[in-house]
């Protein structure tokens, strides 16, 4: 029974190694911004960062190239949370070193420095210790500085290569404030621009529309009035006869009835009103988008039916007609009427 508890142990051991080994770490790369925070010289003295508000960082940018530059805090109080964050503080660009670091498995590292090889620990994922000289160099990633900080470092140093005499550059926390805020600013009057484009587009569009209105009215107006007489007494004989027709008889009545009229009597109706009043529909369409139930309670209005009755056929409120009625006539002429203003409007067409 022991003997076999313990090839049970063994079994789910060998199982617990094969897992840990299957388990492969993502490969350790030197990436971003770095701080020397301490030094371990040789006696064994260690002298730790920054000093006076001075230190060091690094920038790798890719695989094989890091710019390096000396950062001084202007706020000795404040001094290591400064150079963090990259604000208030002296940059002196000291220029690129192209590095190699090869991962050589069982955390072993092969790290060089133009071409010189250097010792690398790896203490986690953003501490490394790298020793030159005899000289151990604590590195630790400034994960808080953003992102733009560094970039902008960056071309401090590429911008500053070259160049005989070393220059100093100052990062401020009111520049970078200063930045933010232009940035918002911008972002602000982008918007502003946008939206008074905006408004400025509804008013010519609205502009526009009522012009169109203007000119359809004054047509409709031109085209009536310069009928001859003939024609006048022709249409109305044509009016009169459709008002005494037994359709329209019959049509009251199914009206007066209550009954909903279906989509074959709407294609009707709008047939039977064609040689009447010509172009009646055209010119109603012509003036705004309408909503199914708005064009149906303009044709009722031209077959004059009362208003009640709309309501029984459509199946709506006698008040939902009213301001169906209404609603069209802010819509075409841009104020506010009355429902019956709107079926005047209709009558004339």
């Amino acid at each position: 029974m022991k003997m076999k508890g313990f090839i049970l142990l063994c079994a789910i051991g060998a199982l617990l190694c094969g897992c840990v080994k299957q388990t492969e770490r993502a490969p350790f790369k030197m990436r971003g911004a770095w701080i020397l925070t301490q030094e371990l010289l040789p006696t064994g003295e260690s002298i730790d960062y920054p000093i006076e508000g001075r230190t060091e960082m690094r920038i790798y940018s890719s695989d094989s190239v890091f710019y390096f530059c000396v950062m001084k805090s202007m706020k000795p109080e404040q001094e290591l949370e400064n150079i963090k964050n990259a604000t208030d503080v002296i940059v002196t660009p000291a220029g690129r070193v192209d590095f190699t670091l090869v991962d050589m498995g069982h955390d072993g590292k092969a790290y060089s420095e133009n071409g010189r090889p250097k010792p690398l620990t790896v203490l986690n994922d953003t501490t490394v210790v790298i020793q030159s000289m005899g000289v151990k160099g604590t590195w630790k990633q400034a994960y808080a500085m953003p992102q733009a900080r560094i970039d902008e470092i960056k071309n401090i140093i590429v911008g500053a290569m070259g160049k005989e005499r070393a220059q100093n550059f100052v990062l401020s926390s009111v520049e970078c404030q200063l930045k933010t805020f232009n940035h918002v600013l911008l972002i602000l009057v982008i918007i502003l621009v946008l939206f008074i484009a905006l408004i400025g587009n509804i008013m010519v569009g609205v502009y526009r529309k009522k012009e169109n209105i203007e000119m359809q009215m004054k047509q409709i107006k031109e085209e009536r009035e310069q009928r001859p007489q003939p024609v006048r007494q022709v249409m109305q004989a044509v009016e009169e006869d459709f008002f005494c027709s037994d359709y329209y008889r019959a049509l009251c009545k199914k009206v007066a009835s209550g009954v909903m009229l279906r989509e074959d009597d709407w294609n009707e109706i709008e047939e039977r009103l064609k040689p009447v009043y010509p172009g009646f529909s055209s010119r109603l369409y012509g003036l705004c988008r309408m909503s199914e139930l708005e064009y149906h309670v303009c044709l009722l209005i031209k077959l004059r039916i009362a208003p009640s009755e709309m309501a029984s056929v459509l199946s709506k409120d006698v008040s939902t007609i009213s301001t169906v009625r209404s609603r069209l006539y802010h819509k075409v002429f841009g104020k506010k009427g009355k429902s019956k203003d709107w079926d005047d409007f209709v009558n004339s067409l």
